[in-house]
């Protein structure tokens, strides 16, 4: 499971490693609680999976149901109860971390894109300056002084240098 930009949780479904289009496929979107439940996708479950656009693999076709259902009960970033809500789950907790985080690595990719960062290395930058929320984050720009800690972080991190020090000076 992960959350989705509006806080929904969405199931990824995990499968053996397949070739498409070039590209090694191990997981797929599961789109929603109830489309995993209606279609009963679960550990044993056959599916046909194609790549939309020749880049995002989904689910075409489901050709054999699953009797194990794997559906969570709790949140897997904080621990709160899930609750249905029409074709979601979402976690009860509003102040739940990996909504937080989501948002904010959200509002990266898209209010204030940093060329050349990706997700990955970006959820490693939040993680490691410990940011939670976009408040977090533009105070931290506007109030950060401490570039040794920053050209460090940059020069330690692998695939981050001088140049992502820049970058991430440019949002000051």
């Amino acid at each position: 499971m992960q959350f989705s930009r509006l806080g929904k949780l969405t199931p990824v479904v995990y499968i053996t490693p397949v070739t498409l289009c070039g590209a090694v496929i191990q997981k797929t979107t599961g789109f929603n609680y109830q489309y995993i439940k209606e279609n009963c996708i679960g550990k044993g479950s056959n599916i046909t999976v194609c790549r939309s656009g020749a880049v995002i693999p989904y689910i075409v076709k489901v050709n054999s149901k699953s009797n194990f259902l794997n559906i969570p009960q709790t949140c897997p970033y904080c621990g709160s109860d899930l609750e249905v809500d029409g074709v979601n789950l979402v976690c009860t907790n509003r102040n739940c971390e990996g909504y937080s985080s989501n948002n904010l690595l959200y509002f990266l990719n898209t209010v204030s894109p940093i060329d050349g960062l990706g997700d990955k290395l970006l959820q490693n930058f939040i993680n490691h300056f410990k940011l939670k929320t976009v408040l977090d984050f533009l105070t931290f720009i506007k109030n950060y002084d401490n570039d040794f800690e920053l050209i460090r972080y940059c020069k330690l991190t692998n695939g981050l240098g001088n140049s992502a020090f820049k970058k991430f000076k440019k949002l000051k």
